[in-house]
């Protein structure tokens, strides 16, 4: 076996699978051979050992090995076997596999040390297996984890008890009125198992080629953001792995990325922005001889110094023959703070926010927490705020200042 990977984005990565010659493109779906619908095509196979076919991805019939054969993924595909203490070690193989996933999806301290242990060790480079968890609605937040391959356990599960699966989770298949969807299966006329599974194929599918898209593109944590909010656990998976594997997401987050939506609580919390704030902390010093702090408020146009607010906030401060000594800073959600001078360093002027006018807490506390730090470190002879919305959030760290 032998895999290339081909494009990063975070954790997440594009790339080919080669089994028995074969390739394959991940992430990618590994179907079960003996529930592959009739006349549907699919990329990678299934198999039990010993009856696979050229290019298949090989697993035991069970969880238990009376042979003690080994096997290149892991063996306990049955859930019930999965984590027993009385299963036969897992071989070393070729892949990295998450064990017990369904049941660390609804564990999250759990989940986020299983990806911190799989990904910090040898198994970094190897292609990830993940088996029971693949659902629509879960691919994004797997992919953008480092899963690379998925196995279609869930979506037959999900065909035999009625389940009608959307990327926004699944629904019940009996009472839908009128599918929505457009698929070849939907429009078939035909409401069976059989039918359902080959939509429910059909969605994961194309699930994944958005997946590989947005890897392509540098934007699967936006996908991902959007669709955790399909399901509450999922949404604490993202929180606390944010939290809690932070330095391992910082490890691989790109020093120069895309261009990104900033759009929901998730969002304060990308390694990109945590990372920009701690080298802040870190690393900044104001420029030397600027002793006055003009804090002003954030454009929707970026680089904001090409906004029309900024130009005149510029020409303000050129007019008044004391430029060299005034220091403009930005204030601004998600990043907290912009120094002028940063303003054209990623992730600065790459990102979008919804401007409602209106702070919520986190990020007033974000906004209090970086000012508070950048006056009582720089120590500028005088502080003057020119701030909008902000201003009361950040009013009360200011000590004595000018307000404008």
């Amino acid at each position: 076996m032998r895999f290339e990977i081909l494009e990063r984005d975070g954790l997440a990565r594009t790339g080919v699978l080669e089994i028995d010659g074969v390739k394959h493109s991940t992430p990618a779906m590994a179907y079960a051979v003996d529930r592959i619908p009739a006349g549907l095509g699919v990329g990678m196979r299934m198999s039990p050992s010993g009856a696979a076919g050229k290019g298949d991805l090989k697993v035991p019939a069970s969880g238990f090995r009376p042979d003690g054969a080994g096997t290149e993924v892991d063996g306990t595909l049955d859930p019930w076997f999965r984590g027993s203490p009385y299963a036969d070690p897992r071989p070393e193989g070729g892949f990295a596999v998450l064990d017990g996933i369904v049941k660390s999806l609804l564990d999250s301290p759990r989940f986020v040390e299983a990806i911190k242990k799989t990904k910090s060790g040898p198994d970094l480079l190897k292609p990830m297996f993940c088996s029971l968890a693949g659902m629509p609605h879960r691919l994004a937040l797997l992919a953008y984890c480092g899963v690379d391959v998925f196995d279609s356990i869930p979506l037959i599960m999900a065909s035999e008890t009625g389940r009608y699966l959307t990327t926004s989770g699944p629904l019940d298949y009996s009472a839908l009125k009128h599918l929505p969807c457009a698929c070849e299966a939907c429009r078939s006329g035909t409401r069976d198992k059989e039918e359902l599974l080959r939509h429910n194929i059909a969605t994961a599918e194309a699930e994944l080629k958005l997946v590989s898209h947005m890897i392509s593109q540098g934007r699967l944590r936006e996908l991902a953001e959007i669709r955790v909010r399909a399901d509450p656990w999922l949404v604490q998976d993202l929180r606390l792995m944010d939290m809690g594997a932070y330095d391992l997401q910082e490890m691989h987050a790109p020093v120069k990325g895309a261009a990104f939506h900033a759009g929901s609580k998730e969002s304060l919390l990308r390694p990109e922005i945590v990372r920009w704030q701690n080298r802040l902390k870190e690393r900044y010093r104001r420029p030397e001889g600027a002793s006055v702090l003009l804090l002003i408020p954030c454009s929707a146009k970026k680089p904001y110094s090409l906004s029309k607010s900024h130009m005149r906030f510029r020409d303000a401060v050129f007019s008044s023959g004391r430029a060299p000594l005034v220091h403009e800073v930005i204030v601004t959600s998600p990043l907290g703070l912009v120094p002028r001078e940063l303003e054209l360093f990623y992730p600065a002027q790459d990102y979008d926010i919804p401007v409602t006018g209106h702070w919520d807490r986190d990020e007033q506390k974000l906004a209090q927490d970086m000012v508070s730090w950048l006056v009582g470190t720089q120590r500028y002879d005088l502080v003057i705020s020119h701030l909008g919305d902000e201003r009361d959030a950040v009013a009360g760290v200011l000590g004595e200042h000018m307000d404008t």
